[in-house]
């Protein structure tokens, strides 16, 4: 659940100074992880136009036509190739849906019974789109609407006539709006807390957003009309109620956009979604989940705030710069930590017993630890620091809080290794480190049990052993990485071969082949992880998400963190300059080639022609470009 960081590596080796951990130089990255959640790296939320959001996921929408997505993977669902081409974006409960500069749509979801996936027909000649539970509206060039998915109450799918002059769409949980060509609102579908009743006058109205059981609308002078569920004050427009230009509806919250840039928000709070990041000016654009939000600043920032239990805020700081992961052995869910450069500590994912609210100052850590309900961050003085459920005193490190260069957690259990080689426990401990308790390089912690690195390369056992995981098959020597699952444990032999003993309920003991080239291991719960020296990452034991599906390219990864149902990995940020790198992510791959074709030969000004595909500055796109580009393939890792 628990392995040693990237920090310790090094630590325990010998850079120790005066007693204090003190992290080696090394290579940060970015953080992306697959599986029940994802996390996508900084270098793909480049170059963005518009964002949207799920319940639990978010989208962003690129120059090029691109859809990026990231947070629940019931959400998230898999963008359908070709991912190009876009000019709006739309994120549902369960699915996607995106309209395309040709006019049609296309859906995306989880799983294939997804209702908006059963797209109208024909699908041609949209301008506009909009999507809820269970289905989504589209408007057409004509001016009439088509509607599509799942109508459970009989009442969603009859547009009031005439289905004519609409000139945008909106939807709420279980009802539709359309805005006329006049400036007057029409709304159908369920009528709870008078949501048919557009206040009067109904004219003059400009913009449309509903979500939940609510309704915005923009007027022409810049003002806000709300109606519908009040629960939360989310109808309670603020004063004063001038200047805006935008209107976005969450769940349960409201939030208007001004002419200077500026975001009010108001409604439910009770997860800080209404708390938007300062400064608070020079935004573009918003789009409101359940219950967090994602934004675009005039600079191409994204910001994002909000509950982030299911990784829709992405890390929730800057995705960059980082040295060390976690994941937890949380049961169905988890939360995962990351270490900056900076020593600040990043955490997201189950916000259960406070095991997100890292203790003030949030600085000078080295590596982290997440146990199932608790965590840990080690401090480049040497002390370790506990935070979230501390019912076995899993967060308080035994006195003398010191010299301390790696730490780890388990279920309800903690550990640390000294720089003298000795290991301290606290917690549900129930069995004693083994004796002599001295000269170990490395310490991994499961669910219950222990293992710990001798410095001969040979491996300590301790804690429940009901599935023989604590007793490594011979012979034990020649072992340099340790990993260790709910029932299961890894070790990493200095040939690159992994071996695997104690419980395999989930193939989690059986490696894939060949085994061999490996540089790095890590488990929990019932899956293993391997990190190969072509910087490749290979999964295997419960795929329930899709844990073994690492995204493309499985490559430049130079850390590996098992989550219980997703892969934490870190991969090589992209701090050099890759000169055929057309869409700006830090890449020149297959979608650098594919702009640069597109406007290959095309005259400057004419329509399609992509100036950034100009990477020799000379004003036209031709074979000097294309040869830059190729020859640059595959730069960025």
């Amino acid at each position: 659940m628990n392995r040693r960081s990237r920090a310790s590596v090094a630590l325990v080796a010998g850079i120790v100074l005066g007693g204090a951990a003190v992290a080696p130089a090394q290579e940060t990255g970015e953080v992306v992880t697959w599986g029940q959640y994802r996390v996508v790296p900084q270098r793909e939320l480049v170059h963005v136009i518009a964002v949207s959001t799920g319940n639990d996921h978010s989208l962003a929408l690129r120059t090029d036509g691109s859809v990026v997505a990231w947070g629940s993977r019931t959400g998230v669902g898999e963008v359908p190739s070709p991912n190009l081409d876009f000019i709006a974006i739309e994120g549902a409960l369960g699915g996607n849906v995106g309209l395309k500069c040709d006019g049609s749509l296309v859906a995306w979801a989880s799983y294939d019974g997804d209702p908006l996936l059963d797209l109208p027909e024909p699908n041609q000649g949209f301008t506009a789109i909009s999507a809820t539970y269970k289905f989504g509206l589209g408007l057409r060039d004509d001016g009439s609407i088509a509607i599509w998915g799942v109508d459970d109450d009989d009442y969603h799918f009859f547009v009031p006539p005439p289905n004519e002059n609409f000139t945008a769409v909106a939807t709420g949980h279980y009802f539709a709006m359309g805005l006329k060509v006049d400036g007057s609102i029409v709304v159908w579908g369920d009528n709870d807390n008078g949501l048919h009743d557009v206040p009067e006058p109904n004219e003059d109205f400009i913009a449309i957003t509903a979500r939940g059981g609510h309704s915005l609308a923009l007027k022409s002078d810049g003002t806000v009309v709300a109606w519908g569920e009040n629960g939360y004050g989310q109808c309670d427009v603020p004063l004063p109620n001038e200047g805006f230009v935008e209107v976005v509806a969450g769940v349960s919250s409201s939030y208007a956009l001004r002419v200077d840039g500026s975001i009010v928000a108001w409604g439910d709070n009770s997860e800080g979604q209404c708390d938007v990041p300062e400064p608070n000016e020079g935004y573009v654009d918003l789009s409101a989940g359940r219950v967090h939000c994602v934004a675009l600043r005039d600079d191409g920032q994204i910001e994002m705030w909000g509950r982030n239990e299911s990784s829709q805020c992405n890390t929730g700081l800057p995705n960059q710069d980082i040295v060390d992961i976690a994941g937890d052995g949380a049961p169905s869910t988890g939360h995962c930590l990351a270490v900056n450069a900076d020593g600040v500590i990043a955490a997201w994912g189950l916000e259960t017993w406070g095991v997100n609210d890292v203790p003030e100052p949030n600085e000078g850590f080295v590596a982290a630890a997440a146990g199932t309900f608790h965590s840990l961050g080690l401090r480049a003085d040497g002390s370790i620091i506990g935070w979230g459920r501390n019912s076995h005193d899993q967060c308080d490190t035994p006195e003398p809080n010191e010299d301390f260069i790696d730490v780890v957690a388990g279920g309800t259990q903690s550990a640390g290794l000294k720089s003298d080689g000795s290991i301290v426990t606290w917690g549900s401990v129930n069995e004693d480190v083994p004796e002599p308790n001295a000269g170990f390089l490395a310490l991994t912690c499961g669910y219950d049990h222990f293992l710990a690195l001798r410095e001969d390369g040979s491996i300590a056992g301790w804690g429940c052993n009901g599935d023989a995981e604590c007793t490594p098959p011979d012979p034990n020597e020649g072992f340099v990485d340790i990993a260790a699952g709910r029932y299961h444990s890894l070790a990493l032999k200095e040939d690159g071969s992994i071996v695997a003993w104690g419980g395999n309920a989930y193939g989690q003991c059986n490696i894939p082949l060949p085994n061999e080239g490996f540089i790095a291991v890590d488990a929990n719960m019932y899956i293993s992880v391997g990190l190969k020296d072509d910087g490749s990452v290979v999964v295997w034991g419960e795929d329930t998400y899709g844990q073994w599906e690492a995204p493309e390219p499985n490559k430049g990864f130079v850390d590996i963190a098992a989550g219980t149902c997703q892969v934490i990995a870190i991969q090589m940020g992209t701090s050099h300059v890759c000169p055929g790198d057309v869409n700006g992510d830090g890449l020149t791959n297959q979608s650098d080639l594919g702009l640069l074709l597109a406007s290959y030969e095309i005259p400057p000004g004419e329509p399609f022609f992509d100036p950034r595909a100009d990477l020799d500055g000379d004003g036209d796109v031709d074979q000097n470009d294309l040869a830059i580009l190729l020859s640059d393939y595959d730069c960025g890792f």
